[in-house]
């Protein structure tokens, strides 16, 4: 259910990243089963999205295994994405092109405005 504040807040997020964000190329991976040949074979689809430009992460997070020097973090708005960045991430089926640079998505942190997700922070190491 949508809250008072989800309807504050979804708008806004969606407006500043589209007025300040840049468009990234986003790969998603999915599998396909062909119940006939019993083959297994992988759908690749392409979206650009407007997102916060890419940041390194903070060197306070750091820590050698989970976060590593190099990796990035951006914000990418919830509202109207055509993927399930949550569900990608757990089989590294999520990819990213930042600066003619490809990146895997290891781990999303969606930021709630209430019910709804107003936007996933995406962190990023390089394939």
């Amino acid at each position: 259910m949508t809250t008072a504040l989800d309807t504050q807040i979804v708008p806004k997020v969606l407006e500043v990243i589209d007025t300040y964000g840049i468009n990234l190329t986003y790969t998603t991976v999915t599998a396909s089963y062909d119940a006939d040949t019993g083959e297994v074979s992988e759908v690749e689809a392409t979206v650009v999205r407007k997102t916060s430009p890419p940041q390194g992460i903070s060197s306070r997070m750091v820590d050698g295994d989970t976060h590593r020097i190099g990796d990035l973090v951006a914000l990418v708005a919830g509202s109207g994405l055509s993927f399930d960045p949550v569900a990608l991430v757990a089989s590294n089926n999520l990819r990213v092109a930042v600066g003619g640079e490809n990146y895997i998505v290891y781990q999303v942190q969606p930021i709630r405005s209430g019910d709804e997700v107003a936007a996933y922070k995406l962190f990023m190491r390089r394939a």
